[in-house]
């Protein structure tokens, strides 16, 4: 289960679940409270303040709706700053530990191997999408996907285009299981320093590579 999934789950549904039994009997509240101050079709209304007006029933009602929901949101506001906090650290002991593992199956490179080939075009580089949020990963082989990929794809030159499509999924699923697999592919996982992160991938989007998501990278993470 992912950190993000956990989160939806756990904090923000029932929040949104509270939210919305509180916004059904506050509506139906309102509209009883409504009908039982109109005026029966056979007398004239009495002279008074209006039913909505500052300090009638309706009003306080709102207000203390209002109230009640303030906690839930307060609480969920708090809590989204450590579990995002929590969240990347799980993360990234999650990647140190995929790494690890291709080291030992002998798939990892550093930038530096991976440069020179990305200066002179030579292979691949995929950008693996976990999740819309992330992580990504990056892997380079040296097939020519373009030209052996039998189905379509998204790449980084087309920013219109997405790997979340529906069009690119049976694209994403050969490409895990031809590349970016932990045990059927045989592309490498390029190691990223962390300090050189963003210059190295801004490098690899002028350069061009391949989008990818397959929902069996996200679950074999």
């Amino acid at each position: 289960m992912s950190p993000t999934f956990e989160f939806t789950l756990f904090f923000l549904v029932p929040v949104w679940v509270f939210a919305g039994v509180v916004a059904y009997f506050r509506q139906r509240d309102d509209q009883q409270g409504v009908l039982r101050l109109q005026p029966s079709p056979r007398r004239f209304p009495r002279p008074g303040p209006h039913p909505h007006g500052t300090g009638g029933p309706l009003s306080l009602r709102n207000l203390a709706f209002g109230l009640l929901m303030l906690p839930p949101l307060l609480l969920t506001a708090v809590l989204s700053i450590p579990f995002g906090w929590i969240r990347k650290f799980v993360v990234e002991r999650s990647e140190r530990r995929f790494a690890k593992q291709m080291k030992l199956a002998g798939r990892l490179k550093s930038w530096n191997e991976i440069q020179g080939f990305v200066v002179s075009k030579t292979g691949t580089l995929i950008c693996e999408q976990l999740s819309i949020k992330g992580p990504s990963r990056l892997w380079w082989t040296a097939d020519n996907i373009p030209e052996i990929s039998p189905f379509p794809y998204a790449t980084s030159n087309n920013r219109t285009r997405i790997c979340y499509e529906a069009e690119f999924r049976p694209f994403g699923k050969w490409c895990f299981q031809q590349y970016t697999s932990p045990s059927t592919g045989k592309a490498f996982l390029v190691d990223l320093p962390a300090t050189q992160r963003r210059n190295i991938w801004r490098q690899v989007l002028g350069a061009g590579c391949i989008s990818t998501y397959s929902r069996e990278a996200s679950e074999a993470s």
